[in-house]
């Protein structure tokens, strides 16, 4: 009984551990892709001035 307890709590902390760095991960690309279209925006501003 134990060990299946300790098999779910792993499984658990390893899914946990997943998600948190996907978040992660999933908010600096989002950060690097509108940093990226601020980048273009600008550039296009650059081109209207």
């Amino acid at each position: 009984m134990k060990y299946i307890e300790f098999k779910s709590l792993k499984y658990n902390l390893l899914s946990y551990i997943s998600r948190y760095f996907r978040s992660r991960v999933w908010e600096e690309s989002l950060s690097a892709i509108k940093g990226r279209y601020s980048n273009i925006a600008d550039k296009f501003n650059d081109i209207d001035e």
